[in-house]
């Protein structure tokens, strides 16, 4: 499979970390930024489905995923992440790629 092919979207391997890295994000980033039935679930099953986020903004209504990064030893020098804002009734508002 060629690093930069796609993959579906997988609960375990969405949540593997090799050290500080996540080595099928980038895969399966697609999927869960276009899938219509993720779009639809609220925070609980966010967190259920993809787990604690990296890091949360602007009172936990940003959810930050990291998908990679470029580390200069143990100091990032470029992150990509997926973010999830939140609405007030805690559904997804949009989903977006942060670099």
């Amino acid at each position: 499979m060629k690093p930069d092919s796609q993959m579906v979207f997988d609960k375990a391997k969405w949540r593997t970390k090799d050290g500080a890295d996540y080595p099928y994000r980038a895969k399966m980033l697609n999927d869960v930024v276009y899938n219509d039935t993720i779009r639809r679930l609220n925070k609980v099953e966010i967190l259920d489905l993809l787990g604690e986020p990296s890091y949360y903004r602007n009172n936990k209504n940003f959810l930050y995923y990291t998908i990679k990064q470029k580390r200069l030893g143990s100091w990032p020098l470029h992150t990509k992440s997926m973010v999830i804002k939140l609405s007030e009734d805690n559904t997804i508002e949009w989903i977006k790629i942060h670099e």
